[in-house]
Formats: structure tokens, C-alpha cells, sequence
């Protein structure tokens, strides 16, 4: 439907693209958001004739047919040229080769900077996909996705002093890696952003200096090529990020790579949920239903073009890891219910010591049994990921089903448009001790990644001001 504009609907007659026309309608995106008492208005015809122009309209941009073997498998036209399914990651792309395995070397994943969590998502943030990052505010997510664009800047492994498998490190005399960050908190934000990874990087040069006191990079010259290969563009609004990813971002891939500069590797978007906060999705003539079917919308459209984005659209364009940060919202009674259905049925991580702990027996089972379908639909929304594992038997003893679950937002639409899922929450500080201070300890779950095999699923973390390091009990 992108760039289908009205006059070249052959279906509408005349009057009605000379409405279109008065009343501002270029192309058909635009004619079809808007409801139809809406449109109704804006051509000043009935309601009745708005929803036949939009009826005709969607017939029009409609995909043609195709049968399930064509969205599986390639079909060759008659000019030799691969079509795919209209609206996939893979339109207008190169077929990929088939049968070709998935590749789990260091080269298709993006390092997170710490051995720990490297080994539970094995290895990184894998290279074409959406990753997203959930949990509360203060929780550790942007402190985690700024360590890892900061050492991706820098080309950094994840152990200090240990050599990468290319040449990309930039304090053993390489030019790092590209990346972009997209915020949505406004220009004080991305300065704060900035700045902190300017702080990352100073810690990191300081660390590795330790480690090899023969490294001759300073910290000026490691500052100023983390600068030069990290890009920060502020998108507000929904909008503003329709332009940057499928105009600025693709334009300036093309330009880094024809002055022969390191290959973008990461794109760290912070966050999504402001992205749909537009007071004219509430004020819109129409019910609520309409609402929330801009929204979803929306969703699919910005899920495909963070595909498009990570896949690497351009020719010899290298795929990239794609981090999004979403936010989370509290959970209510029937929340609370499928938590201890999971929590009685043990099919959480959790010890019968611990589950004892928590809550009594005789609250675990309700009367009415929830279904299979809403059980699955907390564990993707990241509902059962809030319970803390048996081994935090400290925290265990303090969680409350009822008041401390959380859910991501954004529910199951922008679930099925991302294709792996963490969460981050932060661990009960022990109570403070002459011999030790408490520390605030992070952990970081698989909720769901295609991609994490390994039997880790879990991994601690601290962040300090020199950045993100592991935690081990």
C-alpha cells in the first residue's frame, strides 16, 4: 500500500479523485487511516459514498493471491526475477540460499560486552533480528543496551585482553563497528546518552589498560572513534520514525559504506510505547476499536521496517542486530490467577521450598482453571519472566504473585512483530552488612529467542559507572 497514490486508481471515478484531491488525500495509506464519517466530512459527501471510495481504494492496493506453497518457497517469472509474499522482510530482497543452516559463529551476533550474558544468549544480540529489552524503569535496560552499542563502537570482546576474530577492535589498532541510536525521549536524552557512553568507553580503555599496559590508545583517541562510528537521531513521534528508518537510515548505510567507513552492526531503538502515545489516535471520530486498530497498524508497520532495517535491504548491505527497549505495567487479579496455576503446576523455575515461601497451598489453585492460550499469552507477554528463579531464595521469600508481576506493553501485536524477548529486573538488595555493602544486582531472563539454546537462561549483572559487568553468587 506504501506509495500508491490515488490517481492512479483507475477504479475511482473522476468526481471522486477530484475530491480526494481538494480535500488534501494523495495517496491511499492516507485515505484509508482515516474512518469513514471522518473522510465523509473532509469530501462533505455521505458516509455511505466515503466507505465505497475506501472500499474501492482497498481493492486496488490489495496484494494479489497466493497460494502457501508460493509464501514458502520461490517462484520464477517469466523475466527470471524471485517474487516474494508482498509485505514480508523479504520483499524486494535477495532469495536466500535454501537449506542453508542457521550460523552461530561470533561474526552473526553482536557481543553484549559481558562474558555472562554472552553466554546466556549465546553468544550476543543475533544479527537480523528484533531484540527487545523489557522490564521496569530503573531496571538496567538502557544501561545494558548503551554497554553494548559503546562496545560495539570499539570493537570490544567480551573478555578484556582477549583477542577478537577480526580486526575491528579499536585498541588493537581497528576502526570498531557502526551504530545507531533512535530516541524518543527528545535531544536532552540523546546527550545524556551520549554522554554516558563517552564515560563507558574512558572505563573501558582504563580496564584494558590493566590488562595490556603495553596499549598504546588513549582515551582522546578511543573517545573520538566511538563518536564517529555512533549515530543518535531523535524520533519523537511516529512519524519522525517512519522517515528515519525507511528514508535517513537506509541513506546513510549507503554513504558509510561508499566512503569505505566500518559496517553498521547495531541499532538501538529507546523506546517504543512514546512512539504511540499521539493524542490524535484518542480524539479521531470512530470507537475505540478504531483506535486500537491505527495502533496495530502502526505496530506491523514499525516491526517490518526494523526487519527491513536488520536484514540489511541495500545490496552487500551486512545484517544488523536490532535492540528495542519496551516498557512494562502492572498486572491485575487474573494476572495474579495464572501465576499461581504456573506456580502450582511447577512450570516455573522455582523449588517447592521456595513456592511454600511465597504463598500458601490452598491460594495456588483457583476454581476456574485458566486455558492453555492465556498461559502462553503470559509467558510471551513476559508475566511468568517476573517471578524470580529458585536459586534467589532471598528473593522468593519477598515475592508477592499478587502485587509484584509485571506484563510488557504493547501486548501480543508487538510480541509477534519482534523476534526474541529479555527481560531485566533488579534483584531485592540483600540487607546491608558491616562486612560487605549492599549491592543492586540485575538479572536478565530469556523470555522467548529463537536463536538461545544454551541451558543458561538466566544471568546476573551489575551496573556500575565504569558500565555493565557480571555478577556471580
Amino acid at each position: 500500500m506504501q506509495g500508491v497514490l490515488l490517481s492512479d486508481i483507475a477504479a475511482l471515478g473522476s468526481r471522486e479523485r477530484a475530491l480526494c484531491r481538494r480535500a488534501g488525500y494523495v495517496d491511499a495509506e492516507q485515505l484509508l487511516l482515516d474512518h469513514a464519517g471522518t473522510l465523509a466530512q473532509q469530501l462533505s459527501i455521505s458516509e455511505w459514498h466515503a466507505t465505497h471510495i475506501q472500499q474501492i481504494v482497498e481493492r486496488a492496493v490489495a496484494p494479489p493471491l497466493q497460494c502457501a506453497w508460493d509464501a514458502l518457497s520461490e517462484v520464477e517469472n517469466g523475466g527470471g526475477e524471485t517474487t516474494y509474499v508482498p509485505g514480508t522482510p523479504c520483499e524486494d530482497e535477495e532469495p536466500l540460499e535454501k537449506g542453508r543452516p542457521v550460523s552461530k559463529t561470533s561474526s552473526d551476533r553482536v557481543s553484549t560486552g559481558v562474558v555472562e550474558l554472552d553466554a546466556c544468549l549465546d553468544g550476543g544480540f543475533m544479527r537480523g533480528m528484533i531484540s527487545e529489552l523489557g522490564g521496569e524503569s530503573a531496571s538496567g535496560k538502557t544501561q545494558l543496551a548503551l554497554y553494548t552499542a559503546t562496545c560495539t563502537a570499539l570493537g570490544l570482546p567480551a573478555e578484556k585482553g582477549a583477542t577478537t576474530s577480526s580486526s575491528s577492535c579499536v585498541l588493537q589498532g581497528g576502526r570498531g563497528e557502526g551504530v545507531i541510536l533512535l530516541t524518543t525521549k527528545g535531544q536532552t536524552a540523546a546527550r545524556h546518552m551520549v554522554d554516558r557512553m563517552v564515560e563507558m568507553t574512558q572505563a573501558c580503555v582504563r580496564a584494558w589498560h590493566e590488562e595490556q599496559p603495553w596499549a598504546t590508545v588513549t582515551q582522546t583517541e578511543a573517545v573520538n572513534v566511538m563518536l564517529q562510528n555512533v549515530h543518535v537521531a531523535c524520533t519523537s513521534t511516529f512519524d519522525a520514525a517512519e522517515h528515519v528508518l525507511r528514508y535517513t537510515l537506509p541513506g546513510l548505510v549507503a554513504r558509510r559504506a561508499s566512503m569505505q567507513a566500518p559496517p553498521f552492526a547495531l541499532v538501538v531503538l529507546d523506546s517504543v510505547p512514546p512512539l504511540l502515545q499521539d493524542d490524535s489516535l484518542d480524539t479521531t471520530q470512530g470507537s475505540s476499536a478504531m483506535a486500537r486498530s491505527v495502533r496495530a497498524g502502526r505496530l506491523h508497520a514499525l516491526g517490518l521496517w526494523l526487519k527491513q532495517v536488520a536484514v540489511g535491504r541495500a545490496p552487500h548491505t551486512p545484517a544488523m542486530a536490532v535492540i528495542t527497549i519496551n516498557h512494562v505495567h502492572d498486572a491485575f487479579a487474573y494476572e495474579a490467577a495464572l501465576v499461581r496455576q504456573a506456580l502450582a503446576q511447577g512450570t516455573l523455575p522455582m523449588s517447592e521450598a521456595g513456592m511454600a515461601r511465597s504463598m500458601p497451598m490452598s491460594t495456588l489453585i483457583d476454581d476456574e482453571t485458566p486455558l492453555m492460550l492465556p498461559m502462553q499469552a503470559a509467558h510471551f507477554s513476559g508475566l511468568l519472566a517476573s517471578v524470580p528463579c529458585a536459586e534467589h531464595s532471598a528473593t522468593m521469600a519477598s515475592f508477592h504473585a499478587d502485587t509484584d508481576i509485571k506484563m510488557a506493553q504493547l501486548g501480543l501485536v508487538w510480541a509477534n512483530c519482534i523476534n526474541a524477548r529479555y527481560w531485566v529486573a533488579m534483584l531485592p538488595p540483600p540487607p546491608p552488612s558491616m562486612l560487605a555493602p549492599a549491592v543492586l544486582v540485575r538479572r536478565l531472563r530469556v523470555v522467548f529467542a529463537p536463536t538461545c539454546t544454551s541451558s543458561t537462561k538466566e544471568a546476573l549483572f551489575l551496573v556500575t559507572p565504569r558500565g555493565v559487568q557480571g555478577y556471580v553468587t
